[in-house]
C-alpha cells in the first residue's frame, strides 16, 4: 500500500511542477495574476491564440466600447488608440463569433458603443465557424486553462525567450504580394461564395442584438470594410448581386451603417491593399476618420 501511494506521488509530482510553472509564467494573465514580467509575453500570447488573449484581457480590463469582426476589423483596431476601446475582433472570425462575443461582453461590462465590421462573405448561412466556444470553455477553471495546448505552447515559448536573444517568430515565411493576391482571388474568394445562402438565423440574431442595444441605450454601428474591386467582382461571378443588396438593406434596419466596400478610387488601387481583402494603414486612417469624425464619444 505504501509503495502504491509513493508511486502515485511520483506520478503526480510532474503535473504539480508543470502547473506551478504555468502559474508563474501565466502567459495569458489568467485571473489578472502576474508573477513575472517577460518582454515578449503579450506578443507570444497573441500569436499562439489571439482569441484567448483578447477574451482574458477584456475580463481583466473591460471597456464600454468594443470592436467586433474579423481580421479586417483588426486592421482598423490599429487606429483606435483610446484605452476606452477593446478589440474583440478575431482573424478568420465568423458572424457567429461576433454574435456570441457581444452577448458574452455585455455580461462583463455595461456597453456604450459596439462597432461591428462585417462583409458579405460573413453573412452566410453556411459560415458557422466558432473557435470562441473552445476559448470560453478552456478558461472556465485553472486546470482546463493550464493544460490547454495553447497555454502549454505559450508557456514553453516564454521560457525559451528567456534564453535566446533574438525575437521569437511564430510565422512562416509569407508569400510575395503578387502570389498571395492571386491565391486570394483564385482560392480564398471562391471558397467563401461557392456555398452561400441567405442567413435567416443570423439576421434574427443580429436583430435581437439591435433591439437589446436600443433598449439599453447602446450605440450600434456597422461598417463594411473595403476590399479591392477584384475581390468585389467575385460576388458577381457567383451571382450574388441581389444578396449583396439585401445584406446592406438588412444592416440598415439594425443600426447605423458605413459601407466602404464599393467601387471607388480607393478600392480600384491595388497599392491601397496588402491583399485583395485587407486594406493598408493609410486606408485604415481614412476609414477611421469617416467613422469617428462626426462623433465625440471615442474621446469622452
Amino acid at each position: 500500500m505504501k509503495k502504491f501511494i509513493l508511486n502515485c506521488i511520483y506520478f503526480i509530482i510532474p503535473f504539480i511542477v508543470y502547473v506551478i510553472i504555468v502559474l508563474i509564467i501565466n502567459p495569458y494573465n489568467y485571473e489578472n495574476f502576474q508573477c513575472v514580467q517577460l518582454p515578449h509575453k503579450e506578443k507570444i500570447a497573441k500569436s499562439v491564440e489571439p482569441h484567448l488573449f483578447k477574451i482574458i484581457d477584456f475580463e481583466n480590463n473591460p471597456t464600454s466600447n468594443i470592436l467586433l469582426g474579423d481580421s479586417r476589423s483588426n486592421s482598423l483596431a490599429l487606429e483606435i488608440k483610446s484605452t476606452k476601446w477593446s478589440n474583440l475582433a478575431y482573424g478568420g472570425g465568423s458572424l457567429k463569433e461576433v454574435i456570441e462575443t457581444f452577448w458574452w461582453a455585455k455580461d462583463i461590462v455595461k456597453l456604450d458603443t459596439v462597432l461591428v465590421g462585417i462583409n458579405l462573405n460573413l453573412y452566410n448561412k453556411y459560415n458557422k465557424r466558432f473557435w470562441v466556444e473552445e476559448t470560453l470553455e478552456l478558461k472556465k477553471n485553472i486546470f482546463s486553462y493550464a493544460f490547454s495546448r495553447h497555454t502549454s505552447k505559450a508557456t514553453f515559448l516564454n521560457i525559451k525567450s528567456m534564453f535566446i536573444e533574438e525575437e521569437i517568430s511564430l510565422h512562416k515565411t509569407k508569400m510575395s504580394k503578387d502570389k498571395f493576391w492571386r491565391y486570394q482571388l483564385n482560392v480564398t474568394g471562391p471558397k467563401f461564395y461557392t456555398h452561400f445562402a441567405y442567413p435567416t438565423e443570423y439576421y434574427r440574431d443580429l436583430k435581437e442584438i439591435s433591439q437589446y442595444c436600443i433598449k439599453n441605450d447602446i450605440k450600434l454601428i456597422f461598417w463594411v470594410p473595403p476590399t479591392h474591386i477584384d475581390f468585389q467582382k467575385i460576388k458577381n461571378d457567383h451571382n450574388l448581386e441581389e444578396l449583396d443588396k439585401k445584406f446592406i438593406s438588412d444592416l440598415n434596419t439594425l443600426g447605423k451603417v458605413y459601407n466602404f466596400d464599393i467601387d471607388s478610387n480607393i478600392t480600384r488601387n491595388a497599392d491601397n491593399f496588402r491583399d485583395p481583402m485587407h486594406f493598408d494603414r493609410e486606408v485604415g486612417l481614412m476609414v477611421f476618420s469617416d467613422l469617428f469624425s462626426n462623433t465625440n464619444y471615442l474621446y469622452d
